[in-house]
Protein backbone atom coordinates (compact mmCIF):
# COMPACT_ATOMS: atom_id res chain seq x y z
CA UNK A 1 0.00 0.00 0.00
CA UNK A 2 1.33 3.42 -0.91
CA UNK A 3 1.09 6.18 1.67
CA UNK A 4 1.77 9.84 0.76
CA UNK A 5 3.81 11.73 3.31
CA UNK A 6 6.15 14.71 3.44
CA UNK A 7 9.87 14.11 3.53
CA UNK A 8 12.85 16.40 3.90
CA UNK A 9 15.16 16.10 0.93
CA UNK A 10 18.59 17.64 1.09
CA UNK A 11 19.82 18.87 -2.28
CA UNK A 12 23.38 19.97 -2.89
CA UNK A 13 24.55 22.38 -5.57
CA UNK A 14 27.57 24.52 -6.33
CA UNK A 15 26.94 28.21 -6.86
CA UNK A 16 28.95 29.40 -9.85
CA UNK A 17 30.71 32.71 -9.46
CA UNK A 18 28.99 35.32 -11.61
CA UNK A 19 31.16 37.17 -14.09
CA UNK A 20 29.44 40.39 -15.23
CA UNK A 21 31.76 40.44 -18.24
CA UNK A 22 30.46 37.09 -19.50
CA UNK A 23 27.86 37.41 -22.23
CA UNK A 24 27.15 33.68 -21.81
CA UNK A 25 26.14 34.12 -18.16
CA UNK A 26 24.09 37.23 -18.94
CA UNK A 27 22.21 35.28 -21.62
CA UNK A 28 21.62 32.50 -19.11
CA UNK A 29 20.11 35.05 -16.71
CA UNK A 30 17.85 36.33 -19.49
CA UNK A 31 16.58 32.85 -20.30
CA UNK A 32 15.98 32.07 -16.63
CA UNK A 33 13.93 35.26 -16.32
CA UNK A 34 12.10 34.69 -19.60
CA UNK A 35 13.64 37.80 -21.15
CA UNK A 36 14.11 37.95 -24.90
CA UNK A 37 17.77 38.70 -25.76
CA UNK A 38 18.97 40.96 -28.52
CA UNK A 39 19.94 39.75 -31.96
CA UNK A 40 23.25 39.99 -33.79
CA UNK A 41 22.13 41.11 -37.23
CA UNK A 42 25.21 39.69 -38.95
CA UNK A 43 25.25 36.21 -37.40
CA UNK A 44 21.68 35.88 -36.17
CA UNK A 45 22.94 34.77 -32.75
CA UNK A 46 21.55 35.99 -29.40
CA UNK A 47 23.24 39.18 -28.24
CA UNK A 48 23.81 41.21 -25.07
CA UNK A 49 24.87 44.34 -26.98
CA UNK A 50 24.69 47.82 -25.51
CA UNK A 51 21.38 48.82 -27.12
CA UNK A 52 19.67 45.68 -25.84
CA UNK A 53 20.87 46.22 -22.28
CA UNK A 54 19.84 49.90 -22.34
CA UNK A 55 16.26 48.88 -23.16
CA UNK A 56 16.21 46.14 -20.50
CA UNK A 57 17.75 48.42 -17.84
CA UNK A 58 14.53 50.43 -17.77
CA UNK A 59 12.73 47.46 -16.21
CA UNK A 60 15.46 45.45 -14.48
CA UNK A 61 18.25 47.16 -12.46
CA UNK A 62 20.46 44.11 -13.05
CA UNK A 63 21.11 45.29 -16.59
CA UNK A 64 21.88 48.84 -15.42
CA UNK A 65 24.63 47.36 -13.22
CA UNK A 66 26.00 45.41 -16.18
CA UNK A 67 26.19 48.64 -18.21
CA UNK A 68 28.00 50.38 -15.35
CA UNK A 69 30.48 47.49 -15.13
CA UNK A 70 31.17 47.64 -18.86
CA UNK A 71 31.78 51.39 -18.68
CA UNK A 72 34.26 50.93 -15.83
CA UNK A 73 36.03 48.12 -17.67
CA UNK A 74 36.30 50.14 -20.87
CA UNK A 75 37.83 53.13 -19.08
CA UNK A 76 40.15 50.87 -17.06
CA UNK A 77 41.40 48.64 -19.87
CA UNK A 78 41.43 51.17 -22.70
CA UNK A 79 42.62 54.33 -21.00
CA UNK A 80 43.70 54.07 -17.36
CA UNK A 81 45.83 50.92 -17.24
CA UNK A 82 47.78 51.31 -20.50
CA UNK A 83 48.36 55.03 -19.99
CA UNK A 84 49.64 54.59 -16.45
CA UNK A 85 52.18 52.13 -17.81
CA UNK A 86 53.23 54.54 -20.59
CA UNK A 87 53.50 57.50 -18.21
CA UNK A 88 55.66 55.40 -15.89
CA UNK A 89 58.16 54.90 -18.70
CA UNK A 90 58.58 58.64 -19.35
CA UNK A 91 60.86 60.88 -17.30
CA UNK A 92 58.18 63.62 -17.17
CA UNK A 93 55.22 61.21 -16.71
CA UNK A 94 53.93 62.12 -20.15
CA UNK A 95 52.20 59.92 -22.69
CA UNK A 96 53.13 60.21 -26.37
CA UNK A 97 50.41 59.19 -28.81
CA UNK A 98 51.21 57.98 -32.33
CA UNK A 99 49.24 59.72 -35.09
CA UNK A 100 48.08 57.95 -38.22
CA UNK A 101 45.94 58.61 -41.28
CA UNK A 102 43.85 55.49 -40.68
CA UNK A 103 40.55 57.15 -41.66
CA UNK A 104 40.48 57.37 -45.44
CA UNK A 105 38.95 60.87 -45.32
CA UNK A 106 42.29 62.47 -44.30
CA UNK A 107 41.30 62.78 -40.66
CA UNK A 108 43.95 61.96 -38.08
CA UNK A 109 43.68 58.91 -35.89
CA UNK A 110 45.92 58.05 -32.96
CA UNK A 111 47.01 54.99 -31.05
CA UNK A 112 48.71 54.31 -27.73
CA UNK A 113 46.58 56.08 -26.60
CA UNK A 114 43.68 56.82 -28.92
CA UNK A 115 43.12 60.49 -28.15
CA UNK A 116 40.55 60.87 -30.93
CA UNK A 117 38.11 58.61 -29.09
CA UNK A 118 38.86 59.72 -25.54
CA UNK A 119 35.30 60.03 -24.21
CA UNK A 120 33.95 63.50 -23.49
CA UNK A 121 30.94 63.75 -21.23
CA UNK A 122 29.02 66.76 -19.94
CA UNK A 123 28.40 64.97 -16.64
CA UNK A 124 31.15 66.20 -14.25
CA UNK A 125 31.05 62.97 -12.20
CA UNK A 126 31.10 60.54 -15.13
CA UNK A 127 33.99 58.12 -15.52
CA UNK A 128 34.81 59.61 -18.91
CA UNK A 129 35.17 63.07 -17.45
CA UNK A 130 37.21 61.75 -14.54
CA UNK A 131 39.70 60.21 -16.93
CA UNK A 132 40.09 63.55 -18.71
CA UNK A 133 40.74 65.09 -15.30
CA UNK A 134 43.87 62.92 -15.18
CA UNK A 135 45.39 64.74 -18.18
CA UNK A 136 46.94 67.79 -16.48
CA UNK A 137 49.21 70.66 -17.40
CA UNK A 138 52.66 70.94 -15.89
CA UNK A 139 53.14 73.36 -12.94
CA UNK A 140 52.69 77.01 -13.91
CA UNK A 141 50.93 76.06 -17.16
CA UNK A 142 47.42 75.62 -18.53
CA UNK A 143 45.85 73.42 -21.15
CA UNK A 144 44.19 75.38 -23.97
CA UNK A 145 41.84 73.76 -26.48
CA UNK A 146 40.68 75.71 -29.54
CA UNK A 147 37.83 74.06 -31.44
CA UNK A 148 36.48 75.12 -34.83
CA UNK A 149 32.84 76.11 -34.41
CA UNK A 150 30.58 73.69 -36.38
CA UNK A 151 33.15 73.43 -39.17
CA UNK A 152 31.81 70.24 -40.78
CA UNK A 153 28.22 71.47 -40.71
CA UNK A 154 29.29 74.75 -42.32
CA UNK A 155 31.29 72.87 -44.94
CA UNK A 156 28.33 70.59 -45.65
CA UNK A 157 26.33 73.72 -46.49
CA UNK A 158 29.26 75.05 -48.52
CA UNK A 159 29.58 71.98 -50.71
CA UNK A 160 25.86 71.51 -51.28
CA UNK A 161 25.52 75.23 -52.09
CA UNK A 162 23.16 76.07 -49.22
CA UNK A 163 23.94 79.49 -47.73
CA UNK A 164 21.08 79.05 -45.27
CA UNK A 165 22.65 75.89 -43.82
CA UNK A 166 26.03 77.64 -43.62
CA UNK A 167 24.41 80.47 -41.67
CA UNK A 168 22.40 78.33 -39.27
CA UNK A 169 25.22 75.84 -38.63
CA UNK A 170 27.19 78.39 -36.61
CA UNK A 171 24.12 79.38 -34.56
CA UNK A 172 22.79 75.94 -33.65
CA UNK A 173 21.20 73.78 -36.30
CA UNK A 174 20.21 71.17 -33.68
CA UNK A 175 18.27 73.86 -31.81
CA UNK A 176 16.53 74.93 -35.02
CA UNK A 177 15.35 71.37 -35.70
CA UNK A 178 14.18 71.06 -32.10
CA UNK A 179 12.34 74.39 -32.29
CA UNK A 180 10.38 73.15 -35.29
CA UNK A 181 9.77 69.82 -33.60
CA UNK A 182 8.33 71.50 -30.50
CA UNK A 183 6.63 74.34 -32.41
CA UNK A 184 8.65 76.98 -30.61
CA UNK A 185 8.72 80.37 -32.37
CA UNK A 186 11.83 80.75 -34.52
CA UNK A 187 11.89 82.64 -37.81
CA UNK A 188 14.83 82.33 -40.22
CA UNK A 189 14.11 85.85 -41.46
CA UNK A 190 15.18 87.27 -38.10
CA UNK A 191 18.53 89.12 -37.99
CA UNK A 192 21.50 86.95 -37.10
CA UNK A 193 21.87 88.30 -33.57
CA UNK A 194 18.21 87.77 -32.71
CA UNK A 195 18.08 84.30 -34.25
CA UNK A 196 21.31 83.26 -32.50
CA UNK A 197 19.90 84.38 -29.13
CA UNK A 198 16.69 82.45 -29.69
CA UNK A 199 18.51 79.25 -30.66
CA UNK A 200 20.91 79.63 -27.73
CA UNK A 201 17.95 79.92 -25.37
CA UNK A 202 16.37 76.78 -26.81
CA UNK A 203 19.63 74.87 -26.38
CA UNK A 204 20.05 76.00 -22.77
CA UNK A 205 16.47 74.98 -22.02
CA UNK A 206 16.52 71.55 -23.67
CA UNK A 207 20.18 70.49 -23.83
CA UNK A 208 19.82 67.62 -21.35
CA UNK A 209 16.57 66.29 -22.83
CA UNK A 210 16.20 63.23 -25.10
CA UNK A 211 14.58 65.49 -27.71
CA UNK A 212 17.67 67.67 -28.07
CA UNK A 213 20.02 64.68 -28.09
CA UNK A 214 17.82 63.07 -30.72
CA UNK A 215 17.95 66.16 -32.94
CA UNK A 216 21.73 66.31 -32.57
CA UNK A 217 22.17 62.63 -33.44
CA UNK A 218 19.81 62.92 -36.40
CA UNK A 219 21.55 65.99 -37.84
CA UNK A 220 25.05 64.49 -37.54
CA UNK A 221 24.05 61.26 -39.25
CA UNK A 222 21.76 62.80 -41.86
CA UNK A 223 24.38 65.32 -43.01
CA UNK A 224 26.29 62.40 -44.52
CA UNK A 225 23.37 60.45 -45.93
CA UNK A 226 22.60 58.30 -42.91
CA UNK A 227 19.13 56.73 -42.79
CA UNK A 228 16.58 57.16 -40.01
CA UNK A 229 16.86 53.43 -39.31
CA UNK A 230 20.63 53.70 -38.80
CA UNK A 231 20.16 56.74 -36.55
CA UNK A 232 17.56 54.92 -34.47
CA UNK A 233 19.59 51.72 -34.16
CA UNK A 234 22.58 53.73 -32.88
CA UNK A 235 20.48 55.65 -30.32
CA UNK A 236 17.33 53.66 -29.44
CA UNK A 237 17.19 55.00 -25.89
CA UNK A 238 17.16 58.58 -27.19
CA UNK A 239 14.40 58.25 -29.79
CA UNK A 240 12.20 55.64 -28.16
CA UNK A 241 10.84 54.52 -31.53
CA UNK A 242 11.82 54.33 -35.17
CA UNK A 243 8.88 56.56 -36.04
CA UNK A 244 10.28 59.37 -33.90
CA UNK A 245 13.70 59.09 -35.54
CA UNK A 246 12.08 59.21 -38.98
CA UNK A 247 10.10 62.30 -37.98
CA UNK A 248 13.20 64.21 -36.85
CA UNK A 249 15.33 63.19 -39.86
CA UNK A 250 12.59 64.20 -42.27
CA UNK A 251 12.12 67.52 -40.48
CA UNK A 252 15.80 68.27 -40.97
CA UNK A 253 15.61 67.45 -44.67
CA UNK A 254 12.50 69.64 -45.02
CA UNK A 255 14.47 72.54 -43.56
CA UNK A 256 17.46 71.93 -45.86
CA UNK A 257 16.20 70.23 -49.05
CA UNK A 258 19.51 70.75 -50.89
CA UNK A 259 21.08 67.75 -49.13
CA UNK A 260 19.47 64.75 -50.96
CA UNK A 261 20.28 66.05 -54.49
CA UNK A 262 23.88 66.65 -53.40
CA UNK A 263 24.16 63.10 -52.03
CA UNK A 264 22.72 61.70 -55.26
CA UNK A 265 25.21 63.60 -57.41
CA UNK A 266 28.15 62.48 -55.26
CA UNK A 267 27.10 58.84 -55.32
CA UNK A 268 26.53 58.80 -59.06
CA UNK A 269 29.88 60.45 -59.74
CA UNK A 270 31.83 58.22 -57.33
CA UNK A 271 30.11 55.13 -58.68
CA UNK A 272 31.02 56.08 -62.25
CA UNK A 273 34.55 57.48 -61.79
CA UNK A 274 35.48 55.55 -58.61
CA UNK A 275 37.02 58.61 -56.98
CA UNK A 276 36.20 62.05 -55.61
CA UNK A 277 38.42 65.06 -55.07
CA UNK A 278 41.62 65.92 -56.81
CA UNK A 279 41.36 69.06 -58.92
CA UNK A 280 38.02 70.17 -57.42
CA UNK A 281 39.04 69.64 -53.79
CA UNK A 282 40.10 72.76 -51.85
CA UNK A 283 43.31 71.02 -50.75
CA UNK A 284 43.60 68.65 -53.75
CA UNK A 285 42.89 65.59 -51.64
CA UNK A 286 41.74 62.58 -53.65
CA UNK A 287 39.87 59.49 -52.47
CA UNK A 288 39.16 56.28 -54.36
CA UNK A 289 35.78 54.55 -53.88
CA UNK A 290 35.24 51.01 -55.15
CA UNK A 291 32.08 49.95 -53.34
CA UNK A 292 29.51 52.73 -53.67
CA UNK A 293 26.88 50.23 -54.80
CA UNK A 294 26.73 46.44 -54.67
CA UNK A 295 24.53 43.74 -56.19
CA UNK A 296 22.25 41.48 -54.19
CA UNK A 297 20.69 38.40 -55.79
CA UNK A 298 17.27 39.18 -54.29
CA UNK A 299 17.21 42.97 -54.11
CA UNK A 300 19.39 43.83 -57.08
CA UNK A 301 21.40 47.06 -56.80
CA UNK A 302 21.94 48.01 -53.14
CA UNK A 303 24.13 50.49 -51.23
CA UNK A 304 27.72 49.36 -50.76
CA UNK A 305 30.16 50.05 -47.95
CA UNK A 306 31.11 53.42 -49.52
CA UNK A 307 27.50 54.60 -49.92
CA UNK A 308 27.68 57.18 -47.13
CA UNK A 309 31.46 57.64 -47.13
CA UNK A 310 31.22 59.56 -50.39
CA UNK A 311 28.82 62.03 -48.73
CA UNK A 312 31.24 62.63 -45.86
CA UNK A 313 34.40 62.96 -47.95
CA UNK A 314 34.39 66.63 -48.97
CA UNK A 315 33.31 68.19 -45.63
CA UNK A 316 35.39 65.87 -43.43
CA UNK A 317 38.58 66.00 -45.50
CA UNK A 318 38.31 69.76 -46.01
CA UNK A 319 37.87 70.29 -42.26
CA UNK A 320 41.04 68.24 -41.77
CA UNK A 321 42.86 70.41 -44.31
CA UNK A 322 41.76 73.61 -42.58
CA UNK A 323 43.04 72.26 -39.26
CA UNK A 324 46.39 71.22 -40.75
CA UNK A 325 46.90 74.58 -42.44
CA UNK A 326 46.24 76.36 -39.16
CA UNK A 327 48.72 74.15 -37.32
CA UNK A 328 51.35 74.68 -40.01
CA UNK A 329 51.06 78.45 -39.68
CA UNK A 330 51.58 78.12 -35.94
CA UNK A 331 54.80 76.14 -36.40
CA UNK A 332 56.32 78.07 -39.33
CA UNK A 333 59.10 80.42 -38.07
CA UNK A 334 58.40 82.76 -41.00
CA UNK A 335 54.70 83.04 -40.10
CA UNK A 336 53.32 85.99 -38.08
CA UNK A 337 51.39 83.37 -36.07
CA UNK A 338 54.46 81.40 -34.98
CA UNK A 339 54.11 80.03 -31.43
CA UNK A 340 56.29 76.91 -31.55
CA UNK A 341 58.73 78.21 -28.92
CA UNK A 342 56.27 79.39 -26.26
CA UNK A 343 56.60 76.33 -24.05
CA UNK A 344 60.01 77.15 -22.54
CA UNK A 345 61.61 77.28 -25.98
CA UNK A 346 59.66 74.27 -27.28
CA UNK A 347 56.33 73.82 -29.02
CA UNK A 348 53.22 74.10 -26.81
CA UNK A 349 51.13 72.05 -29.26
CA UNK A 350 50.12 68.72 -27.77
CA UNK A 351 47.55 67.18 -30.09
CA UNK A 352 45.19 67.71 -33.01
CA UNK A 353 41.88 66.16 -31.94
CA UNK A 354 39.01 66.10 -34.43
CA UNK A 355 38.44 69.82 -35.13
CA UNK A 356 40.53 71.20 -32.29
CA UNK A 357 44.10 72.05 -31.33
CA UNK A 358 45.16 71.16 -27.79
CA UNK A 359 48.11 73.03 -26.33
CA UNK A 360 49.97 73.44 -23.03
CA UNK A 361 51.16 76.95 -22.33
CA UNK A 362 52.85 78.83 -19.45
CA UNK A 363 50.35 81.16 -17.79
CA UNK A 364 52.61 84.14 -18.47
CA UNK A 365 52.35 83.51 -22.24
CA UNK A 366 48.63 82.70 -22.33
CA UNK A 367 47.36 85.94 -23.89
CA UNK A 368 50.05 85.89 -26.56
CA UNK A 369 49.35 82.25 -27.38
CA UNK A 370 45.58 82.67 -27.62
CA UNK A 371 45.90 85.77 -29.77
CA UNK A 372 48.04 84.00 -32.37
CA UNK A 373 46.16 80.72 -32.13
CA UNK A 374 42.75 82.29 -32.72
CA UNK A 375 44.09 84.57 -35.46
CA UNK A 376 45.57 81.62 -37.34
CA UNK A 377 42.44 79.50 -37.02
CA UNK A 378 39.97 82.21 -38.05
CA UNK A 379 41.75 83.43 -41.18
CA UNK A 380 39.61 83.55 -44.35
CA UNK A 381 40.82 80.80 -46.68
CA UNK A 382 41.68 81.30 -50.34
CA UNK A 383 40.93 77.61 -50.86
CA UNK A 384 37.23 78.22 -50.00
CA UNK A 385 35.83 81.00 -52.19
CA UNK A 386 32.07 81.56 -52.41
CA UNK A 387 29.45 84.23 -53.01
CA UNK A 388 27.82 85.56 -49.88
CA UNK A 389 24.14 86.44 -49.37
CA UNK A 390 24.65 89.74 -51.18
CA UNK A 391 26.15 87.95 -54.17
CA UNK A 392 29.61 89.34 -53.51
CA UNK A 393 32.74 87.16 -53.67
CA UNK A 394 34.13 86.18 -50.28
CA UNK A 395 36.35 83.58 -48.62
CA UNK A 396 35.02 81.17 -46.05
CA UNK A 397 36.29 81.43 -42.48
CA UNK A 398 35.35 79.77 -39.20
CA UNK A 399 34.77 80.87 -35.64
CA UNK A 400 36.69 79.23 -32.81
CA UNK A 401 35.61 78.19 -29.32
CA UNK A 402 38.49 78.35 -26.82
CA UNK A 403 38.57 76.67 -23.42
CA UNK A 404 41.24 76.79 -20.70
CA UNK A 405 41.95 74.64 -17.67
CA UNK A 406 44.48 72.96 -15.41
CA UNK A 407 43.24 69.57 -16.61
CA UNK A 408 41.49 68.33 -19.74
CA UNK A 409 38.24 67.51 -17.96
CA UNK A 410 37.68 70.84 -16.16
CA UNK A 411 38.19 73.37 -18.91
CA UNK A 412 36.12 76.55 -19.00
CA UNK A 413 35.49 79.06 -21.81
CA UNK A 414 38.23 81.66 -22.09
CA UNK A 415 35.73 84.49 -21.55
CA UNK A 416 34.63 82.89 -18.31
CA UNK A 417 38.25 82.41 -17.30
CA UNK A 418 39.14 86.03 -18.03
CA UNK A 419 36.11 87.29 -16.12
CA UNK A 420 37.96 86.48 -12.89
CA UNK A 421 40.44 89.24 -13.77
CA UNK A 422 43.37 87.14 -12.59
CA UNK A 423 44.24 85.62 -15.93
CA UNK A 424 47.88 86.64 -16.27
CA UNK A 425 50.53 88.40 -14.22
CA UNK A 426 51.38 92.02 -14.78
CA UNK A 427 54.99 92.65 -15.74
CA UNK A 428 57.06 93.26 -12.63
CA UNK A 429 54.20 92.27 -10.32
CA UNK A 430 54.18 89.91 -7.39
CA UNK A 431 53.77 86.37 -8.70
CA UNK A 432 53.24 84.73 -5.33
CA UNK A 433 50.09 82.70 -4.79
CA UNK A 434 49.98 81.71 -8.44
CA UNK A 435 48.65 78.18 -8.03
CA UNK A 436 46.10 79.09 -5.34
CA UNK A 437 44.62 81.86 -7.49
CA UNK A 438 44.61 79.62 -10.52
CA UNK A 439 42.59 76.96 -8.69
CA UNK A 440 40.06 79.64 -7.80
CA UNK A 441 39.63 80.44 -11.47
CA UNK A 442 39.07 76.82 -12.43
CA UNK A 443 36.35 76.37 -9.83
CA UNK A 444 34.17 79.01 -11.50
CA UNK A 445 31.02 77.33 -12.80
CA UNK A 446 28.96 80.29 -14.03
CA UNK A 447 29.09 82.28 -17.21
CA UNK A 448 28.49 81.47 -20.88
CA UNK A 449 28.85 77.91 -22.03
CA UNK A 450 31.10 78.65 -24.98
CA UNK A 451 32.96 81.61 -26.33
CA UNK A 452 33.05 81.86 -30.09
CA UNK A 453 35.62 84.16 -31.61
CA UNK A 454 34.17 85.55 -34.86
CA UNK A 455 36.13 85.01 -38.02
CA UNK A 456 37.92 88.26 -39.02
CA UNK A 457 36.74 88.52 -42.62
CA UNK A 458 38.49 91.86 -42.99
CA UNK A 459 41.85 90.11 -42.89
CA UNK A 460 43.78 89.12 -45.96
CA UNK A 461 42.85 85.52 -46.91
CA UNK A 462 45.40 82.83 -46.07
Amino acid sequence: MLVEREADVVRYFVREDFNPGSSKQILAYMRAKGIKPGRNYKTGADSTDHDTLVKLARKDPFFAKILEFREVQKIKTTYVGPNLARAGQDSESRIHSQFLHAPSNMRLSSIEPNLQNTPDDDDPISLARRFRNCIVASPGCLLVEADFNAIEAVLTGYFCGDLNLMRIATMGVHSLVLANLLDEPVDLSWPDAELARALSTIKAKHKSTPEYRGCKAAVHATDYGGSAMAVYMANPEVFGSLKRAQEICQLYLDLFPTLPPWWKALRERASKEHYLGGADHPFRYKHWFWDVTAYDAKRGKVPGSDWNKVCAFYPASTAAGVLYESALRLTDPASPYFIADLYFGKTPLRSLIHDSILGEIPISSLDHYIDRLSSSMTLPLRQLPYKNEDGNPAFLSFGVDIKVGRDWGSMVPIKQYKSTKILTFQKGGDHSGQEERQEEVLDVSTGPEVTSLPAPNSQEPS
